[in-house]
């Protein structure tokens, strides 16, 4: 090495200069010292590992020290220069990665003050000067030119430490550089514990908050942790363990925790009206929504008004071109060739099928001999009586419009609409009266429903169409809207249908699956209602089948108190009962002791009064002699406790009386519960103590089957296949009643919802002297949902649009796309900005399921590469704003589309 020669000729020592020895023998000749001084460039030191280590970052680096410490400073000098911080940036070329102003500002000050130490550095290193010195004198040496924002020398020797290894600065951007979001420390140790996180959020979301996530970590998830760790040997020197034994003693603090929650994707919004996306993937939701899609669009939709047949000659005529590949088929009347396409193929096709087919805008499908269906979707809204926009003009001095702060009187609407008929159903007076004259004297199916929400189970005369039902929320106005008035508003409805229409038609009603829509059956099979041990509610017996889903692997048909196959078992323990039956949990002397209710008195420092609910307090008011008086069982209901205590007051009845007793219960007459249940199907392993199971027990957000009993019990056949009371009545008067899949309000109710934000859209729009008193808000809300508004095309078109949702789902469930994303490794997890696209892609190309599939999963495919769970918000519409056209106008538009169709 032609370096190390004339450093061995100059007599060169170490790092830190010579030997002393040597330093003598230097001192002889000056003109030596100085002609080394003047090469500190061909100093010895440079050769070293130590050099090689300072820096190039590590002491075996290849290449020589001086020539890339030359070669940095030149690229350090080109940083001045206009997006001359890239030659000097990891990943500065990546997307995402453009430095704001400051940043790159930060990057030039680093370069200065590093290229100044390692030209110093050149000069003096390793004659008797260390590292810091040259650092401390590179700072003085900037001073000189105007640069303060260094003061350290620290401070220039980490900027080394970050530089040296391959001449480049770390990106500012955490996520840049790694390539992804950092993810903590205490989230690698622990992959379980962010689904416990989101699972928290989620379960407390409307009141959700760093500090209740704060110290919920150190009450409950850091001690969880801490007890999984010791489970294992040598545990004390497991990181894990002490990191949350460390967050134990030592709780993160608020901006830690804050930092790992938005490094989970969370974050803190403005609220606002959205559908989530987040319960889709639910394996519960899929397998429904591929049921659901599946029915609608492969069996139900064929026997509907939404298909149109042309002849050869209509095909050929057609001033538009269709992408969908028509069905061709023989007419077995004519004989002439068809050709039949779905009214939503194109936008023109509604428009000719509403000529051709007239007001119910289409046919039944070709194939379809039977008798046509008409389907309803159903939702509710609600309409706030000073409602108005998000935001609002403001003036030039801050002027802005005076509104009330409140939302005024409330307006809750429950409304159906089909594309026969467009939202609600108009009646005519004459038509009211045939409907009220069949009703007549006549009870509703469910009487329950009708004494609780009327009073009386006895029809009475409707006054307009029961299709748009508008109810005054309030506990002092009409009450709030309940599944037993969707059960009522259903059969009113279904009372006008068969009146007006006979058996012509067969109806479906679409509901979402709410809580009101989902109701169970009066004694239903439904879990929910069921406790572990007796008790909760009394449900009915229930037929048990030799089937798959009956009976569990611990059946013993020689048992007596098991079930028997093709027999009843009855779901309450009651009428006449062996001596040793009961709980199978409980040993025979328990057994009999807890047979019946029994009481026990409280001391005297424990009793206390107790306020009588008002039920009771209505059924003791009515049972008076004259408490008939003071109102309906509906009206005395909707007053308020208070109000309900000082009208008993008044006929002497007791309103909160002392409780001296502890009442215990015994099993007989209660609900056997979902361990006997389980039991007695054989789905219980009785050597297991009464703790093993659990009603529901999940672990990192995931169910253990063999141990949840409301599990167990909701994968019975029986309790699976139970439907709600809504579908039951429905069946009862001769119609089929949909529940559309949980989460899936985008395509549910036939496209109501867009109907909703529509109306809300223009009443928003309106001036306050419209909202201002009862009777103007009432009339508004009526104009809102009219049919001059809510026209049957718009309604077509919202149930289009629903309609485009199930499509694009169809997409996602075939065949060649589960594969895809089986050999990729990525679940199919469906976003909104998927779905959007897909409905998009679907939209453009409305045969692509039968002849372009491939496409469809390329575009799916490109797109779930960064699948991402999030909240999607309303999307906003306006009002169509409608003007005459001459004709000349619209043949130059129809011209236009014919274009832009056949460019597509």
């Amino acid at each position: 090495n032609e370096r190390l020669i004339k450093a061995r000729n100059a007599g060169s020592g170490g790092l830190d200069g010579m030997d002393e020895d040597d330093d003598d023998d230097s001192n002889e000749d000056d003109e030596s010292n100085s002609e080394e001084k003047l090469n500190n460039r061909n100093h010895m030191g440079w050769l070293s590992s130590e050099a090689g280590m300072l820096f190039l970052g590590s002491k075996d680096a290849d290449g020589d020290v001086v020539d890339i410490l030359q070669e940095r400073i030149g690229n350090l000098t080109k940083v001045l220069q206009v997006n001359g911080y890239k030659s000097v940036l990891q990943s500065a070329d990546d997307d995402g990665a453009e430095l704001n102003d400051h940043q790159k500002w930060h990057i030039g000050q680093k370069a200065i003050y590093l290229r100044e130490a390692y030209k110093l550095a050149l000069e003096k290193w390793g004659n008797q000067v260390n590292w810091m010195s040259i650092c401390t004198e590179a700072i003085d040496r900037v001073k000189e030119f105007g640069y303060s924002s260094v003061t350290s020398p620290r401070t220039v020797m980490d900027y080394n430490k970050a530089f040296r290894k391959d001449g480049l600065f770390p990106h500012p951007s955490y996520t840049i550089r790694l390539g992804k979001p950092p993810t903590p420390q205490v989230f690698e140790h622990f992959p379980q514990l962010p689904v416990r996180i989101k699972d928290f959020m989620l379960k407390n979301q409307a009141h959700f908050s760093v500090e209740l996530l704060r110290t919920e970590l150190q009450q409950d998830m850091f001690p969880a942790l801490v007890d999984e760790c010791k489970k294992s040997d040598g545990y004390e020197q497991d990181e894990g363990y002490v990191l949350a034994q460390h967050y134990i003693d030592k709780p993160p603090s608020y901006s830690t925790v804050l930092r790992w929650v938005h490094r989970m994707g969370l974050s803190y919004k403005t609220q606002s009206k959205s559908y989530m996306v987040d319960g889709h993937e639910n394996e519960e939701q899929r397998a429904h929504r591929d049921q659901h899609t599946r029915f609608y669009l492969a069996e139900l939709e064929l026997k509907t008004h939404r298909w149109i047949q042309l002849t050869e000659d209509e095909y050929a005529k057609l001033s538009f071109q269709v992408l969908a590949k028509p069905v061709e088929y023989t007419d077995d009347v004519t004989g002439k060739k068809m050709f039949q396409f779905h009214v939503d193929d194109h936008e023109e096709l509604q428009a000719l099928a509403n000529k051709k087919y007239g007001e119910f805008g289409g046919n039944v499908h070709y194939t379809w001999k039977g008798k046509p269906v008409i389907i309803f979707g159903q939702d509710e809204s609600t309409f706030n009586q000073y409602a108005f926009g998000n935001k609002l003009w403001v003036g030039s001095n801050g002027e802005r419009a005076f509104l009330p702060k409140h939302n005024g009187m409330g307006l809750m609407i429950s409304a159906f609409q089909s594309r026969e008929f467009g939202f609600g159903f108009d009646m005519t007076p004459d038509e009211l009266a045939r409907v009220n004259h069949k009703r007549k004297g006549k009870s509703y199916e469910d009487t329950v429903a009708a004494m609780d929400v009327r009073g009386s189970e006895k029809k009475e005369p409707l006054l307009e169409s029961p299709f748009v039902v508008k109810l005054e929320y309030g506990a002092n106005k009409d009450g709030y809207w309940t599944g037993n008035h969707m059960i009522l508003q259903l059969e009113d409805c279904i009372d006008c249908l068969t009146e007006l229409h006979g058996d012509k038609y067969d109806f479906y009603f679409q509901f979402d699956h709410s809580s009101g829509h989902a109701k169970a059956q009066l004694n239903g099979l439904d879990v929910s209602n069921m406790n572990k041990g007796f008790g909760g509610d009394l449900l009915r017996a229930t037929l048990i089948k030799g089937e798959d889903g009956y009976l569990g692997s611990f059946y013993n048909s020689g048992n007596k108190f098991m079930v028997t196959i093709n027999e009843e078992q009855k779901l309450v323990w009651g009428g006449d009962l062996p001596d040793d039956a009961g709980p199978f949990w409980m040993t025979p002397t328990e057994r009999l002791a807890r047979k019946f209710d029994t009481y026990e008195d409280l001391p005297t420092d424990k009793h206390r009064p107790r306020n009588k609910t008002k039920d009771e307090l209505v059924d003791e008011i009515l049972t008076h002699e004259f408490g008939q008086v003071s109102g309906t069982r509906d009206e005395l209901k909707k007053k308020l406790l208070p109000d309900l205590q000082d009208l008993a007051k008044k006929f002497n009845i007791e309103v909160a009386p002392k409780v001296t007793r502890k009442k215990i219960p015994g099993w007989y007459g209660k609900g056997k519960g979902l361990m006997q249940v389980l039991w007695e199907r054989g789905f219980i392993d009785a050597s297991k103590p009464y703790s093993h199971y659990q009603v529901e027990k999940k672990v990192d957000g995931k169910v253990v089957e063999d141990i949840s009993l409301r599990h167990m019990m909701g994968k019975c056949t029986d309790f699976a296949e139970e439907v709600s009371q809504l579908e039951a009545i429905g069946k009862k008067l001769g119609c089929s009643v949909i529940i559309t899949t949980k989460y899936h309000a985008e395509y549910a109710g036939e496209g109501i919802e867009y109907s909703w934000g529509l109306a809300k859209c223009f009443y928003r729009r309106q001036p306050l002297s419209k909202k201002k008193k009862k009777a103007n808000f009432f009339a508004l809300v009526d104009q809102c949902l009219s049919q001059e508004l809510l026209t049957k095309d718009m309604v077509r078109k919202f149930s289009k649009r629903a309609r485009d949702y199930m499509l694009a789902y169809r997409a996602f469930e075939t065949d060649e796309m589960k594969g895809g994303m089986k050999d990729s490794g990525k679940p199919l997890d469906i976003t909104h900005h998927m779905i959007e696209k897909m409905k998009k892609v679907v939209s453009s190309h409305r045969a692509a399921l039968d002849h372009d599939r491939g496409y469809l999963d390329k575009i799916i495919k490109e797109e779930c590469f960064d699948l991402v769970r999030f909240v999607v918000k309303s999307e906003s519409k306006s009002l169509p704003v409608k003007r005459e056209e001459s004709s000349g106008e619209t043949s130059r538009k129809s011209s236009r589309k014919r274009t832009k169709t056949s460019r597509g």
